[in-house]
């Protein structure tokens, strides 16, 4: 059930409906297409659609899921397939841990910073195969550790001074 703006105002402004239930608020603020229904109501500095509910502030696309599947289990999250965060469509989200939201990132390479797999080192040398050295929490060149350590051996190494 779509309602249009027209008609939102009339539920709003009449003396019999107050206030609208939250469902045909959140109707009203979705627009269907093709591919993912869009929220075009409130957002949040992350861009996931909120919605009032009892006085309360909620994610869209949480109450989306609530509204078409019922409760959310306690410690899951609602995720999306499509990587849309103005997206609520139903069968676009599912259920999981905030580890099954980071492997679905990972597995469509849309990590970005720390979660970016490096490729190469600072100096441009590829980290795979033998110029690999895997460390306990990073990558090493090993082109570039042996230039240091032939360096930090010889008779004029001088360590950086810190200001």
């Amino acid at each position: 059930m779509v309602l249009s703006r027209h008609v939102w105002w009339c539920l709003m402004s009449s003396s019999i409906h107050k206030r609208a239930s939250p469902t045909t608020r959140f109707w009203v603020n979705v627009v269907k297409t093709d591919g993912c229904w869009i929220w075009t109501g409130n957002f949040n500095a992350f861009g996931y659609g909120r919605i009032g509910n009892n006085g309360k502030r909620e994610l869209a696309h949480r109450f989306s899921w609530v509204l078409h599947y019922g409760p959310i289990p306690k410690g899951l999250i609602v995720c999306h397939h499509c990587d849309n965060t103005a997206c609520v469509r139903p069968d676009h989200l599912f259920i999981g841990t905030q580890q099954d939201n980071m492997d679905d990132m990972i597995s469509k390479n849309r990590q970005a910073g720390q979660f970016q797999p490096k490729t190469h080192c600072k100096w441009g040398h590829p980290l795979s195969g033998e110029n690999l050295q895997q460390g306990k929490r990073q990558k090493h060149c090993r082109t570039c550790r042996r230039a240091f350590n032939r360096k930090y051996r010889s008779k004029d190494y001088e360590p950086k001074k810190r200001n």
